[in-house]
C-alpha cells in the first residue's frame, strides 16, 4: 500500500515553505522597482506576492517530486529488537 497520506503532506508543506520565499522577494522586488507602483499594501505589491508564491511553491514542489515523484510503500513496522542474551 502507498503512503499517500506523508506523500501529500510532503508536496503541500513544500509549495508552502517555496512560497515563504515570496515574503522576502516582494519587498525586495518592490524596492529595486518601485517605478512600477508595487509600493506596501497597493494592490499591485499584493499581486506581486501572489504571483511569486505561487512560483516559488511550484518550484520547491517540483522538486520534491524529483525527489519523491511517487509515494513510498507503508510497509509493516520493523519488527522489536531481540531481547539481549543474559549471562554476561
Amino acid at each position: 500500500m502507498l503512503n499517500w497520506k506523508k506523500w501529500i503532506y510532503g508536496l503541500f508543506s513544500a509549495f508552502i515553505g517555496g512560497g515563504a520565499g515570496s515574503i522576502v522577494s516582494t519587498p525586495v522586488v518592490s524596492m529595486l522597482d518601485p517605478n512600477h507602483d508595487a509600493v506596501l499594501g497597493s494592490a499591485h505589491f499584493f499581486e506581486l506576492f501572489a504571483v511569486l508564491f505561487v512560483t516559488h511553491g511550484l518550484l520547491t514542489a517540483a522538486a520534491y517530486l524529483q525527489k519523491s515523484p511517487l509515494p513510498d510503500d507503508a510497509a509493516a513496522p520493523a519488527p522489536p529488537p531481540p531481547p539481549p542474551q543474559g549471562g554476561h
